[in-house]
């Protein structure tokens, strides 16, 4: 779960194993800072996140026990990789016809 702020979020999860951890993702993305630990009650990881971020909303555990569909999340992921490597794979063709066209245009003039 997590609770949106201006300057960055809080989110709350329960892992695999039953531990519950942390995490405060800046407004734009690029920083992720997790809790340096698992807890092993929700409140534990709540109230180690309102001490490490006193201004940051913190979510319910309750609100974070409810599953979370991380498939999109994750077809998303492998869709923009496989674009990526779409992408340089065409490129690179790309300038191999036009080299090969190039030389070959060289050698006939």
């Amino acid at each position: 779960m997590t609770t949106a702020r201006r300057d960055g979020a809080v989110e709350l999860w329960r892992q695999e194993d039953g531990a519950w951890r942390w995490r405060w993702v800046s407004a734009d993305g690029r920083t992720t800072l997790v809790s340096h630990r698992a807890f092993d009650a929700a409140e534990e990881a709540v109230e180690s996140a309102r001490a490490a971020y006193p201004d940051a909303a913190v979510p319910d555990p309750e609100d974070a026990a409810k599953p979370r569909h991380r498939l999109g999340r994750r077809v998303a992921g492998v869709v923009v990789r496989a674009g990526v490597v779409a992408g340089v794979v065409v490129g690179v063709l790309a300038a191999v016809v036009v080299r090969r066209r190039h030389s070959s245009a060289n050698r006939t003039s």
